[in-house]
């Protein structure tokens, strides 16, 4: 079975690794924003991608459509007619009801050209969890769907254990206590770390979360998933430094970093596996970096 995921346009090159580091995936083919694949796991924890689909061909007349068809349809078409296709459609089942509203079959027909059966519908409302819905607000915390996308980018199951070393308010912390992982977090300011146990509390999360210079951490741990603080709305007056000492100081398997596009990643012992740049707004972007343990030190941008 091929499967269709309709990747968000924000930034493809993170949807897809998002979706190939979770499901595993060996082979993909990209077309513009849908990605191809037979790997089908874990949707529900994908930020970047808007919906699944099962691949049913390009030939309306060589698809078995009553094979999928379950007590109810509608058809949605990006591009071309709705109405004369699902009539084509309707032809070719037996008893078909039509339901605009709640059918039970989903068809879509996708980029004018890929039909498939829906099969999963992104519907997390991130806005909800937004800094500003929170008890404890900040403006250096991550938007949910990207903080989400970063733990995802560790590949971690549920349960695994997840630090952020400069937690803040919780942003990260937050995402990964509702996919079901372990959280630790810690940070220097412990203003920071009162308000992040807060915003962990309202969204029932249990965390272990404690103030801490991140420079002292002597335990190794398989993930790390950070995004630096820097900017007036923090206390850092160095980031280089900082950056610096972090990365030749933690030990983890797997490292997922957070920096402002103005600072170059320095000579460190992991292996940059996948970087992205991630569109804040019109004065910054954010370079995200997926990094593995390597003894080979590099140097990158």
């Amino acid at each position: 079975m091929v499967y269709i995921y309709e990747l968000s346009k924000e930034n493809l090159k993170l949807a897809k690794t998002e979706v190939l580091t979770l499901t595993k995936a060996k082979k993909s083919k990209l077309k513009k924003n849908l990605l191809f694949t037979s790997a089908y796991h874990y949707p529900e924890r994908l930020a970047y991608t808007k919906a699944v689909y099962k691949f049913l061909g390009t030939n309306i007349n060589k698809i078995k459509w009553q094979k999928y068809y379950k007590d109810s349809f509608c058809v949605r078409v990006q591009g071309a007619n709705e109405r004369e296709l699902a009539e084509k459609i309707w032809n070719k089942l037996k008893n078909p009801i039509v339901n605009l509203k709640n059918p039970k079959t989903q068809f879509n027909l996708l980029s004018k050209k890929y039909f498939g059966l829906l099969i999963y519908k992104n519907q997390d409302d991130y806005e909800k969890r937004k800094t500003k819905n929170r008890p404890e607000s900040h403006p250096s915390s991550l938007h949910p769907k990207l903080a989400k996308a970063m733990i995802n980018l560790t590949g971690a199951i549920k349960s695994s254990i997840i630090l952020d070393p400069f937690c803040g308010s919780g942003g990260l912390l937050i995402e990964a206590g509702l996919m079901g992982m372990k959280i630790e977090g810690s940070d220097l300011d412990r203003n920071m770390v009162n308000r992040a146990k807060i915003n962990l509390k309202h969204y029932k999360i249990k965390a272990k979360v404690e103030q801490k210079d991140a420079l002292t951490i002597t335990r190794k741990y398989k993930y790390v998933v950070t995004d630096l603080p820097y900017g007036k709305s923090t206390k850092v007056t160095n980031i280089k430094s900082l950056v610096k000492e972090f990365l030749d100081n933690i030990k983890a398997n797997v490292i997922v970093l957070g920096l402002p596009d103005f600072i170059k990643l320095p000579k460190n012992k992991y292996k940059v596996e996948s970087y992205f740049k991630h569109y804040l707004h019109k004065s910054l972007s954010k370079k995200i970096y997926l990094l593995k343990w390597n003894t080979s030190p590099h140097q990158t941008s």
